[in-house]
């Protein structure tokens, strides 16, 4: 019992910081939002100019390389940000249920409505809209984390297996 609150506990706290963060991200108004999303790519830009050597890109480039890969940035924090709750999801739940195809659906779900209840709040921001396929996004970086714990913890559990057999 000791051993599940040491793991879940701390699962939880994560999580929750983790949809906190994300309900905090998504109540920024859309001008914000773009400026961060922006200023994260102008880094990025800035980091590849430095690590390629070529320190001639202007501000003009700089600024176009930022916009193209603008979109792309924001889609893969989408992903991320939700990979990273399926697995904090995965770890809490492994510790207190048996999974069963039922339980991964049930998981599944959860990140359906919380990436639902994501894009419905962004109807509420000023400039923000809330859209399906973000929630389609969101649930697929939700269920790869999953599927990723899943495969993981498969594989380390059959590796102790073995080891307890010799």
């Amino acid at each position: 019992m000791k051993k599940k609150l040491i793991i879940s506990i701390p699962a939880a706290l994560l999580l929750i910081l983790l949809y906190c963060t994300m309900f905090s991200f998504s109540s920024e108004e859309a001008e914000v939002s773009g400026s961060r999303s922006h200023d994260i790519c102008m880094k990025a830009v800035e980091l590849v100019d430095a690590l390629n050597g070529q320190t001639d890109w202007s501000e003009i480039q700089k600024n176009a390389y930022a916009d193209r890969y603008e979109t792309f940035v924001r889609k893969l924090a989408h992903f991320t940000e939700y990979c990273i709750s399926g697995v904090l999801l995965y770890i809490l739940l492994s510790q207190w249920v048996t999974f069963s195809a039922k339980i991964y659906i049930l998981m599944i779900l959860w990140i359906l409505l919380t990436a639902s209840f994501d894009e419905i709040h962004q109807l509420f921001v000023s400039g923000r809209d809330g859209n399906i396929p973000d929630v389609l996004l969101d649930t697929l970086g939700g269920s790869t984390g999953i599927f990723l714990s899943y495969r993981i913890s498969h594989y380390f559990h059959k590796k102790r297996t073995k080891k307890e057999t010799l």
